[in-house]
């Protein structure tokens, strides 16, 4: 199958509305996945306390090989809302709470790192991938009825 298309005023013609719906379709797939791996990397930044923690919010502890890995065992947890980090036997307290919320659990700790994590990258993130990926397919969609109503037209 030969493919004709036209190049004028710097815009693409095809001679096929088929094959412009299946380019149409290739470009939101990968330009959907290319969105759906930049979200994935991005995360709202976290601001740790030396020498803090919450006290009574504890939801679970784990062992964990560094502050970083701490705080990524609470952002895939999604009761997670903060974090203690102690830095003698490398223990990770998940809090259920934060500092802002329980502001009378909080407090100096010797050897502790405390860390707010934010639930905007647990719920607000993946709305907004769903809610790109929703709008794109819907240009898409408008783009086909477009080329399939002046594909009637002008015949």
């Amino acid at each position: 199958m030969t493919v004709e298309f036209l190049l004028l005023n710097s815009c693409v013609y095809f001679r096929s509305d088929n094959m412009l719906q299946r380019y149409l379709s290739i470009l939101v797939i990968l330009n959907t996945a290319k969105i759906h791996e930049a979200l994935q990397h991005c995360s709202d930044s976290t601001y740790s306390v030396y020498g803090h923690s919450l006290s009574s919010h504890v939801n679970s502890t784990r062992i964990s090989s560094s502050l970083s890995d701490c705080s990524l065992m609470c952002r895939n947890e999604f009761r997670c809302k903060s974090l203690n980090f102690r830095l003698k036997d490398k223990s990770c307290d998940l809090n259920d709470g934060d500092r802002y919320t329980h502001p009378e659990d909080y407090g100096p700790q010797e050897g502790s790192v405390y860390m707010d994590t934010s639930l905007k990258h647990k719920k607000v993130g993946a709305y907004i991938g769903l809610l790109i990926i929703f709008i794109i397919i819907i240009i898409l969609i408008i783009t086909m009825v477009i080329i399939k109503g002046y594909t009637m037209h002008s015949m």
